[in-house]
């Protein structure tokens, strides 16, 4: 092939390769390199062209072959795309960074780290990279995009939503570009417009599986699970190994309270992506629920998240500079996105209400996204406020440490707004993960971890990173305002024993409606009443109605009532004799307002922290005569307090003033315990050298 037949070949595949053609410019590109062997800018263009198809790996030898003439910031930007679609992310990270080391402000190697960081959640990095991109390209759709997606994760919606708005006006007819506004829309509930943008984007490109995998999220948090099925089952047809298709068929497979199935769709996720790590909390906080699962199973999870996504960042820790006296006033910083109007609020509120101001200096740093009058009220106890919405994690640390806490407590861990990769580079001397969340955050950074000998065994305390250090009991409880006066017992006017559970649907798994149904099969004449926001869907209802039909309970003796104010759900217990508890994940709050509201719960005490959470504050009680060990004791201790009428009636009048009593109730008791144990792990650090763990 002569020169002149070179550069007419050349043009040729160049042409049809621009024009959207790879595949067509693949067999010319090789008719070159017959001719030229080691031609480096044909070997890239080839293996372009390769990895546009989708042949990844062949790509990256021409890459490799192209790379020996010199390295070049587009070819390395290229290559690390390559890698990044085979999964090797580490390698992709290297070949960009090499790219920005040729040159700086080379933007494709920009937007492509940026997007990549995003993904490993180094968003700090990620913002930084993304918005040079776009300074240096203002038009780049797909940078803006990528921006958008990551302004939204640290919640700076309005900035996100201002990129994604500007990228669609940009690119309109780009499937990519309106699903990142989408995505944005989706994280500010706005989900019918989430659902829009999608509709557009697939009718653009009828075969866009992101566009179905999101589109299938959105309609989830509609609460069409049937339309959402759909699409899941269409991305996947498209592409088997979709990871965002894999990760909504998990999701949608944990609302259906098919748990064993989604667990083993996240881990499928997880093999496909490591690296994703929304799948790996949400397999954390799924194992709440599904049956059988152990505090060693939780562990193993925990760790396995520290492993992959917070380990790189313990090089961030740096030496305090706190001063080391046990008799100071010590600075206490509470860390949580629920300092509002949320059921976990209820469980530490009281120790922030009745914190010793004059020997600790409290600190909230707030992550919450819709404020209320009780975010007010937390305002008004602490010290100190500070939003820390919008705000990344390593500017975060960087407050903590201005702020010179000496004692950090993690109040979320795996739940919405968790901060943990900020507890990961260690910013205060001393780090306590509390009530929030309960199972072990796997950080070595994490000192401590309050809890209490029942929900925490000692044999279980060798699975947690964390020290373990017991409180009176394992949360506080404070009792509504709203709770109206104890009913008398409800069977003497209705003529028969109603149960109750006023559980999230989502606990009501297939195990507890195994257990109810025995229980109602040996009490024929009772009723089983069941309360929560999720039974104003009637696909739930249904879910109940048709599993414990299948188990030979009529639906004539169910209750279905659905979301209401605080008063109205307290005061439904007024209409239930005996609280049954669901399993494997029992309650927690709605424990105590059960209790509070005089009425006797039930439950099954397991091997995870999520099924022993009932048992612990039914022990710190004395009311360890609940606790079933067995389902076959469930049944019976159901069975035996549905006979007892004079018992339960007693228990309407006792049950309130035993919780005033308690520690569990009493905040300045629970107070006193909290912060002698903040004094001890205070007066420990201070005898060890600088920088020592926990013993």
């Amino acid at each position: 092939m002569d020169r002149a037949h070179i550069e007419q070949v050349m043009q040729q595949a160049v042409g049809l390769h621009q024009a959207g053609h790879p595949e067509q410019a693949e067999p010319l590109y090789r008719s070159v390199l017959n001719a030229l062997p080691n031609q480096p800018d044909i070997l890239h263009l080839l293996g372009l062209s390769l990895a546009q198809q989708g042949k990844h790996g062949q790509a990256l030898k021409f890459f490799e072959r192209a790379l020996k003439a010199g390295p070049r910031p587009d070819l390395l930007s290229n290559m690390g795309t390559t890698l990044r679609a085979l999964k090797r992310i580490p390698e992709a990270v290297r070949a960009y960074e090499k790219a920005l080391a040729i040159d700086p402000n080379f933007v494709d190697a920009l937007y492509n780290l940026g997007g990549t960081y995003g993904e490993l959640v180094r968003l700090q990095e990620a913002i930084e990279l993304l918005k040079r991109a776009v300074q240096l390209a203002p038009d780049h759709a797909l940078a803006l995009k990528e921006l958008a997606v990551v302004l939204a994760l640290v919640w700076r919606m309005d900035e996100a939503l201002g990129c994604a708005r500007r990228a669609v006006e940009l690119r309109p007819g780009d499937p990519a570009v309106q699903r990142g506004l989408a995505l944005i829309f989706q994280d500010l509930g706005r989900s019918e417009e989430a659902v829009a943008a999608l509709d557009l984007a697939l009718k653009v490109d009828p075969s866009y599986a992101d566009g179905y995998a999101s589109r299938a999220a959105s309609l989830m948090a509609l609460h069409r699970l049937a339309l959402a099925e759909r699409d899941i089952d269409k991305a996947l047809s498209l592409d088997p190994g979709h990871v965002q298709a894999h990760l909504a068929r998990a999701q949608l497979l944990s609302r259906s309270v098919r748990y064993t199935e989604a667990v083993d769709e996240f881990r499928r996720v997880l093999e496909l992506k490591p690296a994703n790590f929304i799948a790996q909390f949400n397999l954390i906080t799924t194992l709440d629920l599904a049956p059988n699962t152990t505090f060693e199973d939780h562990a193993k999870e925990c760790r396995r998240w520290y492993e992959r996504h917070a380990r790189h960042l313990a090089k961030a820790a740096q030496p305090h500079k706190n001063l080391r006296d046990p008799a100071r006033r010590l600075r206490i910083g509470y860390v949580s996105a629920d300092f509002r109007n949320h059921s976990a609020a209820t469980v530490f509120r009281p120790v922030i209400r009745a914190h010793d101001h004059g020997n600790f200096e409290v600190f909230l740093y707030s992550g919450v996204k819709q404020p209320d009058e009780q975010t007010r009220e937390f305002q008004a106890r602490s010290d100190h406020w500070l939003s820390i919405l919008g705000m990344t994690d390593e500017a975060f640390v960087a407050r903590v440490r201005e702020d010179r806490i000496d004692i950090l407590v993690d109040l979320s861990a795996f739940t919405d707004g968790s901060r943990l990769m900020a507890f990961a580079m260690k910013p205060a001397p001393i780090q306590v993960t509390a009530w929030g969340y309960a199972v072990s955050t796997g950080l070595p950074a994490m000192d401590y971890h309050f809890a209490d000998p029942v929900a925490v065994p000692m044999q279980a305390r060798q699975h947690y990173t964390e020290k373990i250090v017991d409180l009176p009991c394992l949360v506080a409880y404070d009792p509504p305002s709203s709770a109206p006066a104890e009913a008398t017992e409800p069977s003497r006017s209705a003529g028969f024993v109603t149960y109750g559970c006023l559980n999230r649907a989502e606990k009501m798994s297939e195990s507890t409606l195994e257990l109810w149904a025995q229980v109602l099969k040996a009490r024929p004449d009772s009723r089983l009443l069941l309360k929560a926001y999720d039974f104003n869907d009637p696909d739930q209802r249904e879910r109940i109605r048709s599993s414990l039909g299948t188990r030979g309970v009529d639906s004539s003796r169910l209750v279905f009532l659905g979301g209401s104010s605080q008063a109205e759900h307290l005061g439904a217990l007024a209409k239930v004799d005996v609280v049954l508890d669901p399993t494997p994940h029992t309650g927690g709050v709605s424990t105590c307002d059960a209790l509070w509201m005089g009425v006797p719960v039930v439950t099954l005490l397991g091997n995870s922290l999520p099924s022993r959470l009932s048992g612990a504050i039914l022990s710190a009680l004395g009311l360890s005569e609940w606790i079933a060990k067995t389902p076959e004791e469930y049944v019976d201790i159901a069975v035996r307090l549905g006979e007892d009428e004079a018992r339960r009636a007693s228990l309407r009048r006792e049950l309130r003033p035993l919780m005033r009593a308690s520690a569990l109730v009493d905040a300045e008791r629970y107070c006193r315990a909290v912060e002698a144990a903040y004094r001890k792990m205070w007066t420990d650090y201070c005898g060890r050298e600088a920088g020592g763990r926990a013993a």
